[in-house]
């Protein structure tokens, strides 16, 4: 049976589009709606959420078994519980499951047994440390945590596999127990599986995170290899 899922994606984003058409699921579809946002501006990130709505409405009329927010950081970035406020706007909507890339992060953390962890994003520094106070607040600890600065979202997309995986591996330490890689306009996606070889333990992006969720809302019973642990055991 065709499984078909719904993914609302800030106008601005050119990766996580992308990333999700280089997956082959078995009979699993991704379609997609766009909401306005040009970069991580808080007055931006905070209208994404007068948006979320409609996108939601309109991913119903494709008849899809769950949605996801796919913006991490317009999911965060008004601390603990935010992303649970974006859902139950989502659902005033629809009967459809709603989750956003915050929520997944979180869970897929969890799901790894994932307690203290290795925190990078490429955002500039006030989103950045959102990210590790939502992250705190839900009881991670931070290990290491490193921002690139960047508000371009055209210069985030622009990072090839082998900068990432040299910039992740330059962070690595003893304690922690996985890394997250977060933001969903951030190519990090095909190197996860590589990065957890290299520094032996889980590493959780954005994107598979919310591939990962997205599957489990809408119970696909899918196994995807190539892209780290979280997929390989989201059941």
């Amino acid at each position: 049976m065709l499984t078909r899922l719904g993914l609302i994606v800030p106008s601005c984003n050119t990766v996580l589009e992308a990333d999700l058409a280089a997956i082959s699921v078995p009979n699993v579809t991704f379609h997609f709606t766009r909401i306005p946002l040009l970069n991580d501006d808080e007055n931006q990130l905070a209208s994404l959420f007068e948006t979320v709505s409609g996108a939601v409405e309109l991913l119903s009329h494709a008849r899809v078994k769950a949605i996801a927010l796919g913006c991490t950081g317009g999911s965060f970035f008004r601390g603990k519980g935010y992303d649970q406020v974006i859902i139950d706007e989502m659902k005033k909507h629809t009967l459809i499951p709603c989750t956003t890339t915050a929520t997944a992060a979180v869970e897929g953390l969890r799901k790894l047994k994932v307690r203290s962890l290795i925190l990078l994003t490429p955002y500039v520094k006030w989103l950045g440390q959102r990210a590790a106070e939502f992250l705190a607040a839900h009881g991670f600890k931070i290990i290491v945590e490193d921002h690139l600065g960047i508000d371009d979202p055209f210069e985030m997309a622009g990072f090839t596999p082998q900068q990432i995986v040299r910039w992740a591996q330059s962070k690595q330490h003893p304690e922690a127990e996985g890394m997250l890689i977060s933001c969903t306009c951030f190519p990090a996606l095909s190197i996860a599986d590589a990065l957890e070889r290299k520094l032996q333990i889980p590493v959780v992006t954005s994107n598979q995170a919310t591939i990962w969720q997205l599957l489990q809302q809408a119970k696909a019973a899918v196994s995807i290899s190539g892209y780290g642990t979280l997929l390989q055991n989201h059941t």
